[in-house]
């Protein structure tokens, strides 16, 4: 499940708008079946690819490092039979 896109007209893109929606994507789906992407440069009538991406860290940090490694880099890798 590629997470990304989640701006709303008209509306700043905030951790607090999107934090549910993300934490109830990874726990639909799992963490290794997910990925944060970018919709850029669509998404930038929201926010900057900073506010997202560190809204995204922000959203996951309690979760582990490998989780979260696995969220921004390696899921993608391996989902989209990527070599490093």
């Amino acid at each position: 499940m590629k997470i990304s896109g989640l701006g709303q007209q008209g509306q700043p893109w905030t951790v607090a708008a999107n934090r549910d929606i993300v934490l109830t994507t990874i726990d639909l789906f799992g963490p290794s079946r997910c990925m944060f992407a970018s919709n850029f440069p669509v998404d930038s009538l929201c926010a900057s690819f900073h506010t997202i991406f560190g809204g995204f860290q922000e959203i996951v940090r309690d979760f582990s490092t490998g989780e979260q490694r696995g969220l921004f880099h390696d899921n993608a890798i391996r989902i989209y039979g990527m070599e490093r």
